[in-house]
């Protein structure tokens, strides 16, 4: 089992709204060190506004994957019973070789530094879904990072799928493949982000004369 190291903030909210209103702090649930995770959500956001300190403002086609982490589970609304906590990492959607991107999927799949070029960029993303891995995370009060990703065996694997059962539904969302079900259903800020990117106006028109299409064949 491998590992891939990060040296970058990987944001979970600190407090999260429960369904009273309080706040859960998510330092004080989620631990540091290694533990099981399920990557259960890639979320193309197409072209992003990416803004730097140190560089001009830049475009750039960006990815938010999350994982799930089944062995920290919290109620966070009463009426919906304990759910996993989870972690998510956005990434400028690059397969070259020494991009973060790149990086997470090597490890992910076991190929850190043997994984070529052409099978990096025509890797079906989608295959991810449902994969499971070990994170470690380590906590940069007020954020929880994730600091390496390591890979699992086939056994090892079998064995987490059994124990944790994946809780979150797979999500994929892509606007070449424009689901409007999907997209209502993306939390907020991420609805957001996908609108401002210059590619979502014809991605929605697109949807639109289809639906106006199937309404004509009835």
């Amino acid at each position: 089992m491998k590992g891939v190291f990060y040296f970058f903030i990987i944001p979970i909210m600190k407090a999260n709204k429960n369904g009273n209103g309080s706040k859960t702090d998510m330092t004080q649930i989620v631990k540091e060190g290694k533990c099981y995770a399920t990557l259960y959500s890639i979320i193309d956001l197409w072209t992003q506004t990416i803004n730097s300190k140190k560089y001009w403002p830049s475009e750039k086609r960006r990815v938010f994957i999350t994982w799930e982490l089944p062995e920290f589970m919290h109620e966070f609304k009463e009426w919906d019973g304990e759910k996993p906590c989870v972690v998510s990492q956005e990434y400028t959607f690059s397969t070259y070789g020494t991009s973060h991107f790149r990086g997470m999927l090597e490890s992910m799949l076991g190929k850190q530094s043997t994984m070529k070029d052409e099978e990096a960029s025509d890797y079906d993303l989608e295959n991810l879904l449902g994969m499971r891995c070990k994170l470690k995370i380590i906590h940069n009060s007020p954020y929880i990072n994730i600091w390496a990703i390591y890979d699992l065996d086939e056994k090892e694997s079998k064995e987490a799928k059994k124990k944790f059962p994946q809780v979150n539904p797979s999500v994929i969302f892509d606007l070449d493949e424009f689901d409007k079900d999907v997209f209502e259903s993306l939390p907020e800020f991420l609805r957001t982000k996908i609108m401002k990117s210059p590619e979502y106006s014809d991605a929605e028109l697109k949807q639109i004369e289809k639906e106006e299409e199937e309404e004509l064949k009835f």
